[in-house]
Formats: structure tokens, C-alpha cells, sequence
């Protein structure tokens, strides 16, 4: 009996290491070993600002975001990266599993203002985040005219920083496709188009972006962000040869993970935080 008993009392104590090597939660945060799924809510953001004229549908105060994290933290919320939650799904003997109250926060585009206001309120309250990011457009903040707009994307090397600081995880938002014109709606498929040649003009947009997230980061993304949430049904495959194990679309809900379930992971809903949607409705 005792030897069974110094045999659960190990495989425990390994389980548990594992979760909180794969969670990385606070050292108060419930965990739950043995768990197969989990509710999921993922919130969406684009701008912080501090300037009241700037406020909009996408633009919130940065004073807003600091409340939401404080919340997220009075609540016992655990903030996670989309690469701990591929792998709770993905390696389903490693022991890999969630916090009791996993959120993921997301910022689309890649604005300098994230890091800005964002990485120090991060910081203060031991939260992680995801900013996908348009290639282009941090390649034209990289050039020196540009570099005063507090309203300009990231950088190269300010991508590096956030990657270097723990706090952010760099997530591939197309290099070139983020725009709604006459000839095509986002990264989606064009009507009538061959799958072939989507694929091609696919692969050529963001396959240059991971080498360049890779060079910058030291990781390639692993998880897609349709812009505009605009996406491709049935594009799971040709994502996952380009190496992503997630998408990210705009439609909103609450995520139910399953333990083993790939599939979902290509189309993961997110709430929009709105100066006028509460974080509190985006939870439930």
C-alpha cells in the first residue's frame, strides 16, 4: 500500500510541476491537473491611447486596459500565451494543462502604443499578451520618418524588446494583406478562385513574415490572425503547412477547449473590448 501510495504522491508531484511550467500562473493560482478541457474567453484589442479626442471603436483609454488587467487579477484570472494553450490541445501525454481561469488577451495590428502603456501595466500585474502583427507596417515604422507617431506600428527592434520582456508572444497578422479593397477582402479566398493559387499568394504573404517574426523573436508564430477576422473555411490544412496550430477570427463567445480537438483551434472567437462592452460581458 505505502509503495502505491509513494507512486501517486510522485506522478502528483510531476504533474503538477508540469502544469505550472506550462501555465507559468501566479503562485496563488488554482490549478487544475487532470483537467481534459476549459473555457477559454479570448479578449480583443487593438489601440490604447491617452488622448480623449483619439477614443473610438478600436481606440480605447489606456486607462481602460489598466482597469480591465486589474480586474483580470482581482478576479483570478490567469493570463496565458496562444502557444500554452496549442500545447494543452496538442500534447495531450506531456501533462501539459491550464490555469482554473485561463484568459488569453490579444491585441490586433501591432501598435506602438501597445507597447507603450501596455507592457508596464503587464508588467505590474504579471499578465502575458499576443500581439499579431502587420508586416508591412512595421516595416514602414521601421524607417526613420516615421518614428515619432505614437500611432505608428512597432518596429523591428521594438519587436524585440517586447519579445526579450516576457510579456508578449508574436503572432503573424499577414505581411501585406490587412486591407479591404476591390480586389480582395482581408487574406480571405476570392470567389472563383483555384485553391492553388490561393495557396501560392497565401504562402507569399506570410511565410516571409515568419522568417522575419523568427529573426526578430527567435520563434516562428504558431498561430494566424485573419485581419478583420474575415477567414478562409476549410484553410486548416494549407495553415498547417506553413507551420501555424491555431487562427484567430473576430466572432465572439467564449472558447470550450477539448484536450485532443486540433481542428478548433483554426477558427477561435474572441470578444472586442469597445469603450462601450465591458470586460465583465466579454467574460461571460
Amino acid at each position: 500500500m505505502r509503495k502505491h501510495l509513494k507512486g501517486f504522491t510522485a506522478f502528483f508531484i510531476v504533474s503538477l510541476l508540469l502544469c505550472l511550467s506550462a501555465a507559468s500562473p501566479a503562485a496563488d493560482t488554482v490549478l487544475a491537473p487532470g483537467a481534459t478541457s476549459a473555457d477559454v474567453p479570448i479578449l480583443m484589442y487593438h489601440g490604447l491611447t491617452d488622448r480623449q479626442d483619439k477614443v473610438n471603436e478600436y481606440f480605447i483609454p489606456a486607462s481602460t486596459f489598466r482597469s480591465d488587467m486589474k480586474y483580470l487579477s482581482d478576479n483570478g484570472y490567469t493570463a496565458i500565451t496562444m502557444t500554452q494553450l496549442i500545447n494543452f490541445v496538442y500534447d495531450t501525454g506531456s501533462g501539459a494543462c491550464l490555469p482554473e481561469k485561463p484568459v488569453i488577451i490579444t491585441f490586433d495590428d501591432g501598435y506602438y502604443n501597445n507597447h507603450l502603456f501596455a507592457t508596464p501595466v503587464l508588467k505590474e500585474y504579471g499578465m502575458k499578451a499576443v500581439i499579431s502583427i502587420v508586416g508591412s507596417a512595421c516595416q514602414e515604422a521601421s524607417e526613420e520618418e516615421y518614428m515619432s507617431d505614437i500611432y505608428r506600428n512597432v518596429t523591428w527592434t521594438e519587436l524585440s524588446e517586447m519579445a526579450e520582456s516576457g510579456q508578449w508572444e508574436i503572432q503573424n497578422h499577414t505581411w501585406n494583406m490587412h486591407k479591404i479593397d476591390s480586389s480582395r477582402k482581408g487574406a480571405r479566398k476570392n470567389p472563383g478562385e483555384s485553391t492553388g493559387e490561393y495557396a501560392r499568394l497565401l504562402k507569399e504573404d506570410l511565410l516571409p513574415l515568419q522568417d522575419k517574426i523568427k529573426e526578430c523573436t527567435g520563434r516562428y508564430p504558431d498561430t494566424f490572425t485573419w485581419p478583420f477576422g474575415m477567414y478562409t473555411s476549410g484553410s486548416r490544412d494549407l495553415l498547417r503547412s506553413m507551420g501555424f496550430k491555431a487562427g484567430l477570427i473576430c466572432a465572439s463567445g467564449i472558447n470550450h477547449i477539448e484536450q485532443g480537438d486540433k481542428d478548433a483551434m483554426f477558427g477561435l472567437k474572441r470578444g472586442l473590448r469597445t469603450p462601450d462592452v465591458s470586460i465583465e460581458k466579454l467574460l461571460r
